[in-house]
């Protein structure tokens, strides 16, 4: 495990800009995949993906698009929330909400070489995250929408 662990820690190593977007605000799919070309030439290492209005067959349709290019940019390539359509892109990992499924069935479905992320609003959330064995905290704040 102790391998496995170094294995993660390398992919992760200079990663530091992370996109989290959606195709929602585009006027099609096209102009988001442009969008997240555009993303990664200009310096992001990671984008995650989520899609609440589409269905499964569309979002798998728009992650492998995604998911070839985050590979030629040597990006890595998170689905959030959806464990299954993470494991069907063969995407780097997942990123998990408070409300979805606990980290280690998502390591049951999607196996230990997959990254698996953590949403967390307090440092118990963290404490506990780190516990299930999550391999990074997203750490959220709460801001009003105007």
């Amino acid at each position: 495990m102790e391998k496995q662990t170094n294995i993660k820690q390398k992919l992760l190593e200079d990663k530091n800009i992370y996109l989290i977007t959606t195709s929602d605000n585009f006027s099609s799919d096209d102009d988001f995949i442009d969008y997240a070309a555009y993303a990664l030439k200009s310096g992001v290492k990671i984008i995650q993906y989520y899609e609440d209005n589409k269905p499964p067959k569309v979002m798998v349709q728009i992650g492998r698009k995604l998911r070839q290019l985050c590979s030629e940019f040597s990006s890595l390539f998170i689905i959030k929330s959806k464990v299954d359509i993470a494991r069907v892109l063969n995407a780097d990992g997942v990123h998990l909400d408070k409300n979805d499924i606990e980290v280690h069935f998502a390591r049951d479905i999607l196996g230990e070489d997959k990254l698996i992320g953590i949403s967390t609003q307090s440092t118990n959330d963290a404490i506990m995250a780190m516990k299930a064995r999550a391999d990074y905290l997203f750490i959220e704040s709460k801001f009003e929408k105007n």
